[in-house]
């Protein structure tokens, strides 16, 4: 009986333990080229989010991303020219 509940420790503590992976908090700007993997996931926005100045943001698959009530922008305007940079 005691093998049975040290067992079942055991499977919770593993999954108590998945549930810690990493998470990865995200607000401002990206201004370089940048990749969000599934290892950083889930990528929580804490602000709003800008992809500007011809950076590009590549998201692998299965990544998942919680914009909560965020924005996510790509470019911005620029009052100057008038065009979406």
């Amino acid at each position: 009986m005691k093998i049975i509940f040290y067992i079942i420790v055991v499977i919770l503590s593993i999954g108590q333990y998945h549930k810690l992976d990493a998470q990865t908090n995200i607000s401002g700007n990206i201004s370089a080229n940048t990749t969000w993997t599934k290892s950083g996931s889930p990528y929580i926005l804490t602000g709003n989010v800008w992809v500007i100045g011809g950076a590009t943001l590549t998201i692998e698959s299965g990544v998942q991303v919680n914009l909560g009530n965020y924005n996510f922008h790509v470019g911005y305007w620029s009052s100057e020219s008038g065009v979406l940079q």
